[in-house]
């Protein structure tokens, strides 16, 4: 869940709304109206404040954004397992993102990337590489290679 402070971009820094995304349609809807936004196509919305477990998107503070693109990355970000969602922030600092487009982009891409965290098995970590690089390795090929 992803928790943003959005504000008009002509707007005074004291007329702000935060939400968490996903966020119902309603209550987006209803947050949009307050600022003076709208649901509209075009990035009206200053990022103020991104508050998550992780800096991947820190890089949004201060841009413009549109609120419908991250009520779209929330709901992608959401259906992440926690490898998926480390693997998303550390490409996306590495990538050095800073477009809400750039983050969707990412999420349909993260099979681009191998994460590798605990590097107390190394077979396991050439196993897990290989799968990132090829997607899938048939049984046979897995019980005959050796991965480290």
């Amino acid at each position: 869940m992803l928790k943003i402070t959005l504000r008009r971009h002509d707007a005074p820094s004291y007329r702000t709304a935060t939400l968490e995304f996903p966020v119902a349609e309603p209550d987006l809807q209803k947050a949009m109206d307050q600022i003076s936004v709208g649901i509209t196509t075009e990035k009206l919305c200053l990022a103020d404040a991104v508050q998550n477990d992780h800096g991947g998107l820190q890089a949004l503070v201060g841009t413009l954004v549109n609120a419908d693109e991250l009520q779209y990355l929330a709901k992608r970000m959401d259906s992440f397992d926690q490898d998926e969602l480390n693997t998303f922030y550390a490409a996306a600092e590495h990538e050095k993102l800073t477009e809400v487009k750039d983050f969707i982009n990412l999420t349909f891409n993260l099979h681009c990337y191998a994460l590798i965290s605990d590097f107390s098995d190394i077979s396991a970590i050439g196993q897990k590489y290989e799968l990132c690089r090829r997607t899938a390795i048939p049984m046979d090929e897995v019980k005959h290679t050796d991965f480290a």
